[in-house]
């Protein structure tokens, strides 16, 4: 009788806070998972824009992103990567395209941002993405803007997060 009871009171224990701590956390690691990625490019801004062709893209922006879906089909490249060994990301981020126009480069990605938290037997997991773009130029003043962009309804089908998050909603600036 009092194990049963036990197993009760530790199943119920904070259960009605395990989906908001986890959405918090979630919260918490997008905008700075998006902040790690654009200063990661920035860093390597020059070598972008030195060349801008899509295996140098490649080669640069792995350090900040997975570039497997870089400049490609994202149909074929999500079916390619689940008949391989599923889609990798790098610091929670997808590099999507890289288009160079005059001195300007335009980097596209899909970032997420997970929490997860349990209290006694309970447990759940949050996925909060958005899609981005920064823009670098020759300027010194790196990178020259940020902001939302739409995200592919493929990729974000394939991803699956709990909840895609306006770029505009996102507090950038929180430590």
């Amino acid at each position: 009788m009092l194990a049963t009871t036990l197993v009760a009171a530790l199943a119920g224990c904070g259960s009605n806070q395990v989906i908001p701590r986890a959405s918090t956390s979630a919260a918490e690691h997008l905008p700075a998972n998006i902040m790690d990625v654009a200063a990661c490019v920035t860093q390597s801004a020059p070598d972008l824009l030195a060349d801008p062709s899509t295996p140098s893209l490649t080669e640069h922006l792995s350090e900040c992103a997975s570039t497997m879906l870089l400049n490609r089909d994202i149909n074929e490249a999500i079916r390619e990567a689940d008949e391989s060994y599923g889609l990798n990301f790098h610091n929670s981020s997808l590099a999507i395209t890289g288009v160079a126009v005059d001195h300007e480069l335009e980097l596209a990605f899909y970032t997420e941002g997970n929490g997860f938290a349990e209290a006694g037997i309970n447990h759940a997991r949050v996925s909060l993405a958005t899609c981005w773009t920064i823009v670098l130029d020759e300027g010194p003043n790196q990178p020259m803007a940020t902001s939302g962009t739409p995200c592919d309804k493929d990729l974000v089908t394939r991803t699956n997060p709990t909840e895609l998050v306006p770029f505009e909603d996102l507090d950038l600036a929180q430590p």
